[in-house]
């Protein structure tokens, strides 16, 4: 009955920080309550399941938190589709490519496989910091980071220097996150700096790949950063309808479905 107790009030308390502070990490609260990662995993898991909390890589952040509006769907993480489609997408790299990394959920699941998959002698261009440090402490790839200012409450760099820095490069393939898609409209997010540094990534690549989960086709937001003539490959998890991809099958994309 004790240790029921005490896990209750554990997880009251990780409630309680999440409201007060937007965005948790395990790491953190592993060292705060001197408990395993895995024992706040579950206890993230727990909180999800009630409503209270929706978990990210790495940790959780609250559900009406603005970390949301980017890089997290509106209605679910969707990290299974996410996890999939990253896999797809790591069979495109090949041993010593160049690639440029998108910021992003997706694109840190991206990077996670990618570690995992021992690719031989490759190159990273990002401009995502959390991304740039879990590669290179777990690799020994060659990892640029764009430089810039870090925007508030994100972990990676938005500012207008990194567009004429990334001019300074070009990578064999650019793999890149979208917080929407309309065929009309292209892809698109609500940061118009970030949008800026997509349109970068875009044009110093031989290959563009675009991972994109089904909760984000047939939407908008602010700033468009590519056509859907700008896309070689279109990677999206296997809950698409088929009638959704017509129209970019039509342009001769290569689509990969994520199973």
């Amino acid at each position: 009955m004790k240790d029921h107790l005490f896990v209750q009030e554990r997880r009251n308390k990780i409630a309680e920080l999440i409201k007060k502070q937007d965005k948790v990490s395990v790491l953190e609260l592993s060292e705060y309550f001197h408990v395993t990662g895995s024992t706040i995993r579950s206890d993230l898991k727990y909180l999800e399941e009630e409503g209270l909390l929706m978990r990210t890589y790495g940790g959780a952040i609250r559900l009406d938190s603005k970390v949301m509006s980017e890089d997290i769907p509106k209605n679910r993480m969707n990290s299974e589709e996410k996890l999939a489609i990253a896999q797809k997408a790591v069979t495109l790299v090949d041993d010593f490519d160049a690639i440029a990394i998108d910021t992003g959920t997706t694109c840190d699941a991206f990077a996670h496989e990618l570690i995992r998959s021992e690719k031989k002698g490759l190159t990273i261009l990002t401009y995502d910091l959390k991304i740039a440090m879990r590669i290179s402490s777990q690799t020994d790839y060659r990892v640029q980071v764009l430089g810039g200012l870090i925007r508030n409450g994100y972990p990676y760099v938005s500012s207008g220097s990194i567009v004429g820095e990334i001019r300074n490069f070009s990578v064999d393939k650019a793999f890149l996150a979208t917080t929407a898609f309309d065929i009309d409209f292209g892809f698109s997010t609500p940061n118009f700096e970030t949008a800026e540094i997509k349109k970068s990534l875009i044009n110093i690549s031989k290959c563009r790949i675009f991972m994109c989960d089904h909760t984000k086709v047939n939407e908008k937001t602010f700033s468009s950063f590519a056509k859907a003539k700008d896309c070689e490959y279109f990677i999206i998890d296997k809950q698409i309808r088929d009638f959704d991809l017509k129209p970019l099958k039509d342009m001769g994309v290569q689509i990969l479905i994520a199973d």
